[in-house]
């Protein structure tokens, strides 16, 4: 009994940062896979953006919040996060020649963990915008049109 309690008590240091190593992977990989799931949703939200879906009142309000009608589908439905999506344009320069206006648009996204919603995980991305206005036309009045692209770093 003694000689098999030596053993173990040999033993024990040899295990423990095996057990540590497989416990810090498996939190790095949820990392990933997080972020990972961000990226999905930046990507829908740049789609929405390419197809109008927030109007453009709704993207020059000061810091807006909104939440995604649906998640994208590479995320899984039973995905123990919630999702909120904060935009905010930063900088903004008028181009009178042309027409265009060039927009930096400030999306942030937080993830936050459903059971303790303790912790809180925020990913930032920059999208430039440009929102071409046609010349004016019969009154005076300007047509406005929108186009967003994605500034490439």
């Amino acid at each position: 009994m003694i000689a098999f309690a030596i053993v173990a008590l040999c033993m024990l240091p040899l295990i423990v940062p095996n057990v540590w190593m497989i416990t810090e992977e498996q939190s790095s990989i949820r990392d990933l896979e997080q972020e990972r799931y961000a990226n999905f949703i930046y990507a829908k939200i740049v789609e929405d953006l390419y197809k109008n879906q927030p109007s453009w009142s709704v993207l020059e309000q000061k810091q807006q919040s909104w939440t995604l009608p649906e998640l994208p589908s590479e995320i899984p439905q039973d995905w123990p996060y919630t999702v909120q999506v904060l935009s905010e344009i930063s900088g903004k320069k008028k181009n009178e020649g042309t027409g265009i206006d060039y927009h930096l648009l400030q999306l942030k996204i937080l993830l936050q963990l459903l059971p303790d919603r303790k912790k809180v995980e925020e990913y930032t991305y920059l999208l430039f915008i440009e929102k071409k206005s046609s010349p004016k036309v019969n009154g005076g009045e300007e047509k406005e049109s929108e186009s967003e692209e994605e500034d490439i770093e």
